[in-house]
C-alpha cells in the first residue's frame, strides 16, 4: 500500500514518525511484534510508512493507534486514565528515544551541544519540529533545574496521557546522552489531575549537569599543579623561592587564560551546532509539509472538477479533501433548487458549414461572455453540452425560495444580455450573430455522487431538471421560459431587470397536461 492508497486525513503533518519509530521498536523488544502488526492493521496506514525517515501522521491516526493499542494490549474499549500501566510504554519509549540506537547520527550531534542544559534549551524548537500540535516552553530556574510547560495549540487537539508520559520519559533521559544519571521529573500541574485539572502540563526537572566552568577550573588546577612542580624543580636553578613562585604563578595564569579561551570557543561551537541541528530537522519537515500541501491542492482541484466545491459547504469540502473516501459515501440529499438551461438556436446547422477551429473559437468567445453571469448570481455550472449549459441554484444560508427564484431569473436575463454583448464582438469579426433560449424550473431534486469508483461526479437529478430542459425548448430566441406558478411566487416589481412578454399553456414532452408557462425578456435599458 502506497501513500496514494490511504486516506490523506491520516497523513496530515501533525506528528513526526520519528516519535513513533521508537515506540514501535520498544513494543518489538517486549515481544509484541505480532500485536504491533495487528494495531497497524486497525489504523489504516502500512507499517513501512511509520518507519519512514521523514514521515508524518495526523492526530486522527494517533487517536486510532491509541484506541487500537488499548484494545489489543489490555482489551479496553476506551482509553484508560493517566496512571494506567499502558502509558508506561510511552514513557519507556520516550527514555529510549535519545539513545544512540534510536537517534543514530543525531545522537552525536546532540553530544556536540556539550551539556544537558543546551539540549533542554533547544527542546521547544525540536519539539515543534516533531509535533506541530503542542507548545513546549522551558524555564531555567538554575543549574540542573528547569520547569517544562506543555499545552496544545488548538482545542481540537487532545492532550492524551501518552503524550504527557512520552514527554516525561524524554526529559528524564536527556542527561543519559553524556552518560549521566536520569533526570528526576515531578508533575506540578496536570490536565489529568482529578482534583485540580489545568490547561497545561507543568513539570519540574532536576538533573546533573556537566558544568563547563568546573571543567575549565579542573584544567586550570591541573595546570597550576604542573606549574608548581616545574617551579619547585627549577627553584635551585633560579636561586630563590621567589623565582619559583613567580614561575608557577605565571604558568598557572597562562594555562587559565588558555582554558577560558577554550571554554568560550567550545560554547560558541555548541551554539552553532544547536542551530545546525534544528535547521536540518526543519528542512526535512518543510519538505514533507510542502509535499502534503501540494497533495491537498491537487485533491481540491479534483473536487472542483467534480463540482463538489460548488455544491457543498466549504467545511465539508475541506473534510472530503482530507478524506476522499467520504465523497463516494455522501449518498443523495433531497433539496429544492432552481435549474437553468441555456442553448443556442440553430447552432448545429451553423457548425456544419463552418471550419471546426472557427466554431471552437466562437464557442469560447460565447462562453467568455455568459460564464460571468453564472458567477455573479451564484449559479453552479453543472454540465456543458456542446453549446448548451445546465446550471443549478442552491439556496444560500438563510435564503428563502423566492430569493432562489429571483437569482435564477436574473441570471437568465444576464445571460441574454451577455449573448447580445457577444454579438457585438462577432459583428466586428464579420461573423454571424448568435441567439439563445433559456429555460428555468424550480422544485425538488436529489443532489449526490453519481457514477462508479472509476469515474464519478457530484450532480443533481430529478423531474425539475427535465422540466427546465423542456421549457428552454419552448422559449423563443432572446426569451426566458419559466413555470407560471413559479413566476407567480414573486412580483414583477421585484424583478425590474425583466419584462413579461407572453404567458400561455404549452405542451411539454413528458407531461400529460399542458404546462402554464411565463415568457420573459430583458427589460429595455434606460437611455
Amino acid at each position: 500500500m502506497g501513500t496514494l492508497d490511504v486516506d490523506p486525513v491520516l497523513l496530515e503533518p501533525h506528528v513526526s514518525t520519528r516519535l513513533l519509530r521508537g515506540l514501535v521498536k520498544h513494543f518489538e523488544e517486549q515481544g509484541l511484534s505480532e500485536t504491533v502488526d495487528a494495531i497497524f492493521g486497525d489504523c489504516g496506514l502500512p507499517r513501512e510508512m511509520i518507519e519512514a525517515q521523514d514521515g508524518w501522521v495526523s492526530v486522527v491516526w494517533i487517536g486510532r493507534f491509541l484506541h487500537a493499542a488499548a484494545k489489543r494490549l489490555y482489551d479496553l474499549d476506551e482509553l484508560p486514565p493517566f496512571e494506567h500501566p499502558l502509558w508506561q510504554h510511552w514513557r519507556t519509549a520516550g527514555q529510549r528515544s535519545v539513545s544512540r540506537s534510536r537517534l543514530g547520527a543525531l545522537h552525536d550531534m546532540a553530544r556536540a551541544l556539550g551539556s544537558p542544559r543546551l539540549v533542554y534549551k533547544n527542546l521547544p524548537t525540536m519539539g515543534e519540529l516533531a509535533n506541530r500540535t503542542i507548545v513546549l516552553e522551558i524555564d531555567r530556574k538554575g543549574p540542573g533545574h528547569i520547569i517544562a510547560r506543555m499545552r496544545m495549540k488548538e482545542a481540537r487537539f487532545p492532550l492524551w496521557p501518552p503524550l504527557a508520559w512520552n514527554t516525561i520519559g524524554l526529559l528524564e533521559a536527556v542527561p543519559g546522552i553524556w552518560g549521566l544519571p536520569l533526570a528526576h521529573v515531578r508533575v506540578l500541574h496536570s490536565p489529568f489531575d482529578p482534583a485540580t485539572p489545568t490547561d497545561e502540563l507543568v513539570l519540574e526537572v532536576r538533573y546533573e549537569e556537566r558544568q563547563p566552568f568546573l571543567i575549565a577550573l579542573a584544567i586550570a588546577l591541573v595546570g597550576l599543579a604542573g606549574a608548581m612542580l616545574v617551579g619547585l624543580v627549577a627553584a635551585p636553578l633560579a636561586g630563590s623561592t621567589a623565582g619559583s613562585l613567580g614561575a608557577w604563578a605565571g604558568g598557572a595564569t597562562a594555562l587559565g587564560i588558555l582554558a577560558l579561551r577554550e571554554l568560550r570557543r567550545t560554547s560558541a561551537t555548541q551554539e552553532a551546532e544547536s542551530v545546525r541541528l534544528g535547521a536540518l530537522i526543519r528542512e526535512a519537515d518543510q519538505r514533507y509539509a510542502s509535499l502534503w500541501e501540494e497533495r491537498m491542492r491537487l485533491q481540491e482541484s479534483l473536487l472542483h472538477s467534480q463540482k463538489l466545491s460548488q455544491y457543498l459547504s466549504p467545511e465539508l469540502v475541506r473534510q472530503i479533501a482530507e478524506d476522499p473516501s467520504r465523497q463516494t459515501t455522501l449518498g443523495g440529499a433531497r433539496t429544492e433548487a432552481a435549474v437553468l438551461f441555456i442553448d443556442l438556436v440553430g447552432f448545429t446547422p451553423r457548425t456544419e458549414r463552418r471550419d471546426p477551429v472557427e466554431v471552437l473559437e466562437e464557442l469560447n468567445l460565447y462562453f467568455s461572455f455568459i460564464d460571468p453571469a453564472f458567477a455573479r448570481h451564484d449559479g453552479i455550472i453543472d454540465k456543458r453540452m456542446g453549446d448548451g449549459v445546465m446550471a443549478v441554484f442552491i439556496a444560500r444560508p438563510g435564503e428563502q425560495r423566492g430569493g432562489v427564484i429571483r437569482r435564477a431569473l436574473r441570471c437568465g436575463v444576464d445571460l441574454q444580455r451577455g449573448v447580445e454583448a457577444c454579438n457585438i464582438a462577432l459583428r466586428a469579426r464579420g461573423a454571424e450573430e448568435l441567439r439563445a433560449r433559456v429555460g428555468v424550473a424550480v422544485g425538488g431534486l436529489v443532489q449526490g455522487t453519481m457514477g462508479s469508483p472509476a469515474r464519478f461526479e457530484y450532480t443533481v437529478i430529478g423531474d425539475v431538471v427535465n422540466t427546465a430542459a423542456r421549457l428552454e425548448g419552448q422559449a423563443r430566441a432572446g426569451q426566458i421560459a419559466v413555470q407560471a406558478s413559479v413566476f407567480d411566487e414573486i412580483s414583477l416589481e421585484s424583478l425590474p431587470e425583466a419584462t413579461l412578454v407572453d404567458r400561455r399553456h404549452v405542451a411539454v414532452k413528458g407531461k400529460a397536461e399542458p404546462v402554464d408557462v411565463a415568457f420573459l425578456a430583458p427589460a429595455p435599458v434606460a437611455a
